[in-house]
């Protein structure tokens, strides 16, 4: 499916796939698929005279997606002091040393690693 994009005032927008309103200068159209991806991430396009042009790829926003995933999923668990690690088990150090690394690799790997049932257990 496509979506139109439009002059809204003095600013073009992606606005959905159809428009009715005369008001509003049509440009071209935009892939929604694409623009879907591509939303809500910064600097990932722009429109231009009623054009879009895509600045990231899809594949570099997805790692860029899993980069702050990472950051706000991950890194507060395992950037814990020495007093919550001294209370896990061998078995739990292990598993979130490998849940870890699967997080590291994320971004080129395309997915986020499940995570640890255990974290979400009450201590």
């Amino acid at each position: 499916m496509k979506y139109l994009i439009g002059k809204i005032g003095a600013k073009w927008e992606v606005l959905g796939p159809s428009c009715s309103d005369p008001s509003v200068e049509l440009g071209g159209t935009v892939d929604s698929e694409i623009f879907d991806v591509l939303d809500g991430f910064p600097g990932a396009y722009i429109i231009e005279n009623g054009i879009f042009r895509q600045l990231m790829t899809v594949e570099q926003v997805q790692s860029e997606r899993l980069r702050y995933r990472r950051s706000e999923e991950c890194f507060p668990i395992v950037n814990r002091g020495a007093l919550w690690y001294d209370k896990l088990t061998e078995e739990q150090k292990a598993e979130l040393s490998e849940w870890y690394e699967a997080w590291l690799d994320a971004p080129q790997t395309g997915s986020a690693p499940d995570r640890p049932a255990w974290l979400d257990a009450p201590l």
